[in-house]
């Protein structure tokens, strides 16, 4: 392995341009829009079930939504969270 040697001002600069570079990623990456919502139907599909229990988990307040006109979304977490929080573990050991 070799060393490099830089001087302290120019060690600065590289930080300096790393971090602002970050930064702007950071950035850019708030700024996108966010259209990752799921449609009550594919959320349907994806849990595999009836358009009632999707109204049951809404009316129990056991999933956030979204309404817009007469369209439901869900975000992607929203469901996952659903699903991590009924999740049950196995009650038998592996053999």
């Amino acid at each position: 392995m070799s060393n490099i040697v830089l001087q302290e001002d120019l060690f600065n600069q590289f930080l300096h341009d790393k971090f602002n570079y970050m930064l702007n990623l950071m950035q850019e990456e708030r700024n996108k829009p966010n259209f990752n919502w799921v449609t009550n139907k594919a959320a349907m599909g994806l849990l595999d079930v009836s358009s009632r229990t999707m109204q049951n988990l809404r009316d129990d307040g056991l999933l956030g939504f979204s309404k817009l006109g007469n369209k439901i979304y869900y975000t992607p977490e929203e469901l996952d969270s659903l699903l991590q929080r009924h999740y049950q573990k196995p009650f038998k050991a592996a053999a």
